[in-house]
């Protein structure tokens, strides 16, 4: 073991500044990326596989969650959401009139 911490895993607990490319969180990122993509691939009423999905991504969540995507989570596991959350992300796009 390397000093205090075992493992990047730890460090991000303890609020310890990490190296990313640690081949731990490597694998972590790139499961949540895919599943990422799974999700962003379903359609809005599909609730039961969208559920299924965010259950895999997301460390802890409560019942009645539902979030719009596109979705973009990092690592995911990290995450905690408590019950009946909803997002819905809204984006502004700022023009010009010549």
């Amino acid at each position: 073991m390397k000093g205090k911490y075992a493992n990047a895993e730890e460090k991000i607990k303890a609020g310890i500044l990490f190296c990313p490319a640690e081949p731990e969180l490597v694998a972590i990122k790139r499961k949540t990326h895919n599943l990422n993509v799974d999700y962003n691939q379903t359609y809005e009423d599909e609730f039961e596989k969208r559920d299924a999905i965010l259950h895999e991504i997301i460390g802890e969540m409560g019942e009645g969650v539902r979030i719009q995507g596109p979705i973009a989570f990092h690592y995911g596991k990290h995450t905690k959401i408590g019950k009946n959350f909803l997002q819905i992300l809204i984006l502004l796009s700022r023009t010009t009139q010549r």
